[in-house]
């Protein structure tokens, strides 16, 4: 676990704190453009969540979307494999697969292979630790923007599955 601070430098000296000197701070800034955050610094833990989500176990990444509501992030998983009704000879495209939960719960539920694509490297790279950490070896995933991607792919999908950000999938 991890806890952080989205603006420190708006505090004031931690008179509301008993800070051990041995802590390190975590600062979350805004990137250039305010669309993700940045890893600084840490206040406390070791950097990174660990979650279990239908019985696979997923590190997130600081900048990485994470479905908060743990209990129906599993029902509504669940249902997406019941729907997709895998039989083994699937591929599967996560478009705007954050820290690959979806792809990876797919990919253990019956796909052949699937195919992960997200803007933000750092859950790139937290989903590619998933997959080794769940020994799933039929799911990779890849780092850019999805309506620039998409295009550019020799992989035919049978299913592709969207959760995209709060803006949609709507070029700006």
């Amino acid at each position: 676990g991890m806890i952080y601070v989205q603006e420190p430098a708006a505090m004031a000296p931690c008179e509301c704190l008993e800070i051990d000197p041995d802590w390190k701070i975590l600062d979350m800034c805004a990137a250039p453009g305010g669309k993700s955050s940045q890893l600084k610094n840490k206040l406390w833990g070791d950097g990174v969540l660990y979650d279990t989500l239908c019985g696979k176990r997923f590190r997130i990444a600081p900048a990485a979307f994470y479905q908060v509501n743990h209990d129906q992030a599993e029902i509504l998983y669940q249902k997406a494999v019941q729907l997709a009704d895998l039989h083994g000879t699937e591929t599967v495209l996560d478009l705007y697969c954050g820290t690959g939960t979806i792809a990876q719960i797919l990919a253990h539920g019956g796909a052949k292979q699937v195919l992960g694509i997200e803007l933000i490297p750092e859950a790139v790279d937290a989903a590619r630790e998933n997959a080794a950490l769940n020994g799933l070896d039929n799911c990779s995933f890849q780092a850019g923007d999805v309506l620039k991607l998409v295009d550019t792919l020799e992989v035919h999908p049978d299913l592709i599955v969207l959760d995209p950000p709060r803006d949609g999938i709507n070029p700006k």
